[in-house]
């Protein structure tokens, strides 16, 4: 897929999402709670497995700059997937990983998700890049990711 195809593939899912998000607080767009929190797992467990991958390759003596764009676009894609699914309906979902904290302090749980969003995005940018650009990136992508999990993530 060509990058203005993709690009233009994730601002219609971006939005998308977004629209979707208004009522995300109170309830996920699935039939079943469970239903979203598998949906999200998986989101971010395909998130964390490029995430990953771009470690290792930044790790590697000649970092595969096809490697670590395919993997930064996968992520900038993925990051707008999983908000819409922490309707306060999965709250209690077992297999959850979300804490109370989420919906009690809402306002800043959707504002690390948009940073996290944006961290993504930029990710996505760099990685055609220089690869001293990329890792800084790719630390600003974590740290935007640790930010949401100190709070708002079960271990």
């Amino acid at each position: 897929m060509n990058t203005r195809r993709f690009l233009l593939c994730a601002a219609l899912c971006a939005a998308t999402f977004a629209a979707l998000g208004a009522r995300a607080a109170d309830k996920s767009p699935f039939e079943k709670p469970e239903d979203a929190v598998s949906y999200r797992n998986a989101a971010f467990t395909l998130i964390g497995e490029h995430m990953g991958r771009i470690h290792d390759e930044l790790k590697a003596s000649r970092p595969d700059t096809q490697k670590l764009r395919t993997s930064a676009e996968f992520i900038a894609f993925l990051s707008v997937a999983p908000w819409e699914t922490f309707g306060a309906d999965t709250a209690k979902v077992k297999g959850s990983k979300a804490r109370p904290a989420i919906w009690t302090d809402r306002a800043r749980f959707d504002r690390l998700a948009e940073n996290m969003r944006g961290e993504a995005r930029k990710m996505s940018a760099a990685a055609g890049g220089d690869i001293a650009a990329v890792r800084a990136q790719f630390s600003s992508l974590g740290q935007s990711c640790k930010a949401c999990h100190d709070d708002f993530k079960s271990k």
